[in-house]
């Protein structure tokens, strides 16, 4: 009679199946874990996505503008910011990354020569917040200003992990 003497204990392919379900669970965990600061990451990401959609617009709008910056812009004040959007009064203390002064600034109404206005030309519409219950239409949580240097800022007023700004130099 032939007895098989077996050793006690995991094969090596064994060990390598159960440490690759550990590693799928510990993966799962770790996607699992503090979904809320991944939420808030998508909400920025979204909001910077939104300021570089509203600065290649002013981009294109200069371009077809025969590299005139607008008026409305040209004409804004250095170094004052102003939330963007359709209200006439009331926007100061609204934003929380900049000061913004008293009046919104109604981007969409930007002429870019001709005929041609901002909204709907070059974007099909000014960009909300992700955080819609705080903003709307008529103050979109995004502001925009005019450096000293003459360059066009825009940002946002509601980024939750780091300010969100992009500059432009369009002269």
């Amino acid at each position: 009679m032939n007895i098989v003497d077996r050793k006690k204990g995991i094969s090596g392919i064994e060990f390598f199946v159960l440490f690759g379900m550990i590693a799928i669970v510990a993966a799962f965990i770790l996607l699992l874990s503090n979904p809320a600061k991944r939420i808030i990451k998508i909400r920025d990401m979204e909001r910077l996505n939104e300021v570089n959609a509203l600065v290649d617009a002013i981009l294109e709008c200069q371009y077809d503008n025969s590299g005139k910056l607008p008026r409305q812009l040209e004409e804004m004040p250095e170094d004052e910011y102003f939330m963007i959007g359709s209200r006439a009064v009331d926007c100061v203390g609204s934003c929380f990354t900049r000061d913004v002064k008293g009046a919104c600034f109604d981007i969409a109404k930007i002429s870019c020569g001709g005929a041609k206005t901002l909204v709907p030309s070059f974007i099909a519409s000014i960009p909300i917040d992700p955080k819609s219950d705080t903003w709307n239409g008529e103050m979109t949580g995004y502001y925009i200003g005019k450096t000293l240097l003459g360059q066009i800022k825009i940002g946002s007023c509601g980024s939750e992990i780091e300010p969100i700004e992009t500059v432009k130099k369009y002269r």
